[in-house]
């Protein structure tokens, strides 16, 4: 056995001996019928049980809780904790939009229960207290967005199409090492209008070596500055799939060259795409150079000889989600747009009263030009939103169902609510 091995069992040991009582605790609401499936007015009743604990350690602990909804109404409480149910919470919605109920496990010294490690069959990235954040929506199909898309939003994208189409399809690209020997791996780096080049990485499966034509996936990161890394990993032996960063940083840099490079993406002491004098003006907003690079992306992949000319897929999450909407929308070849938590879906919601992102640009008319709520209307391909989380409050879900309600040119449509589910938070399936 050797020392790689023994210090992995060494460190699951250690885990197992250090376990918290918490540490599989789980706290879970639960609607009296499908949380999506309320009328306005309805009663809603969310019961609470703490579950995955075997018995409470000596002490205090109580279950703290707040609801929200849409319409504004608030109100807070606590129930004593104890193993299997703990309390019933009854509300309604006066109109149509989403409650959210959120509740943690606190002790006796007032501080929010935290644990070691996720519990079995949990994606939590770094969520660690005993906690439910949830919700419930009424007459969902009937949430509408709050602010009017410009009156020149297709004259808008014309023109940046056109800027793009000045600068022709011309791409380098060199060979790196593949972690999967059925497909070759390139890094690419793509001329594109809007300041940045599109760079990534594209894997492309060798059976296209003898002329076999396949679909192709572009896929999109979620929002942060993260320096580019060749895959880990190809999966896709039966499709083309490029994957491009989103702000066109050049690859295979030094440390020094990307510090450089993320600072000089902020603006105004804020992070990119969050300052509002910057998205004053459409042309100048972060966004637009983002787009200009999904489209010019998505334009690369199609005059690839080994793309079959039909099968093309956009996938992301959060950002990587906003992105996807964007090349669904603006490039009609697109076929399928696999989405989820997706970031900037009605980021107005001026005199609607919702509950709002707790992280997104602040509003400016500007940022309608961008907004998923409007790009919606534009696609004609199959749309999965494979996940829209109840208790999501940076994708809240009010906003995804308005990007959903808008597809109504779509090939098809499809949207899974998770209850339970935060933006960086999935349950364990049941």
């Amino acid at each position: 056995m050797n020392i790689r091995i023994l210090s992995a069992l060494a460190a699951i040991i250690s885990l197992a001996a250090n376990a918290g009582p918490f540490d599989a605790a789980m706290l879970v609401g639960r609607t009296d019928k499908s949380p999506t499936e309320y009328r306005v007015g309805e009663k809603m009743t969310f019961t609470l049980s703490l579950e995955k604990i075997d018995a409470l350690p000596a002490g205090e602990w109580t279950v703290e809780w707040q609801c929200r909804g849409d319409d504004g109404k608030k109100k807070n409480g606590k129930f004593p904790a104890k193993v299997g149910e703990v309390g019933r919470i009854v509300t309604s919605i006066a109109k149509p939009g989403f409650v959210r109920v959120e509740a943690h496990l606190v002790g006796a010294d007032g501080k929010r229960v935290q644990r070691d490690r996720p519990a079995p069959g949990e994606n939590w990235f770094g969520e660690k207290g005993v906690f439910f954040d949830g919700g419930a929506g009424a007459d969902v199909g009937k949430i509408r967005q709050g602010e009017k898309e410009p009156a020149d939003f297709d004259a808008f994208w014309a023109r940046q199409r056109k800027e793009l189409a000045k600068v022709p399809v011309k791409a380098k690209r060199w060979e790196v090492k593949s972690p999967n020997d059925k497909v070759r791996l390139y890094a690419v780096e793509i001329d594109c209008a809007g300041g940045n080049p599109v760079t990534g990485y594209i894997s492309i499966p060798k059976r296209c070596d003898g002329g076999q034509k396949l679909g192709a996936i572009v896929d999109f990161d979620g929002y942060g500055t993260g320096t580019p890394r060749a895959p880990q990993h190809c999966w896709y032996e039966w499709q083309i799939n490029l994957h491009i960063n989103a702000h066109g940083c050049l690859l295979e840099k030094d440390d020094a060259y990307y510090k450089k490079f993320f600072d000089s993406i902020k603006s105004n002491g804020k992070g990119y795409a969050l300052d509002p004098v910057q998205n004053a003006d459409p042309e100048k907003a972060y966004f637009r150079g983002m787009a200009l690079r999904v489209m010019r992306a998505l334009e690369y992949v199609e005059s690839l000889p080994e793309w079959n000319g039909k099968d093309l897929e956009v996938l992301g999450g959060s950002q990587g989600g906003l992105q996807s909407v964007w090349g669904a929308a603006l490039d009609p070849r697109v076929t399928k747009a696999t989405v989820d938590i997706v970031w900037c879906c009605d980021i107005g919601k001026r005199g609607e009263g919702r509950m709002k992102s707790e992280f997104e640009p602040e509003y400016t008319p500007a940022l309608r030009y961008f907004d998923c709520a409007n790009m919606a209307r534009r696609i004609k391909c199959d749309v999965h939103v494979k996940r829209a989380g109840l208790g999501d409050y940076t994708s809240p879900p009010s906003g995804i169902t308005v990007f959903y309600n808008n597809l109504v040119n779509a090939k098809s449509r499809k949207i899974d609510y998770v209850q339970g589910s935060r933006h960086g938070y999935i349950p364990p399936k049941k």
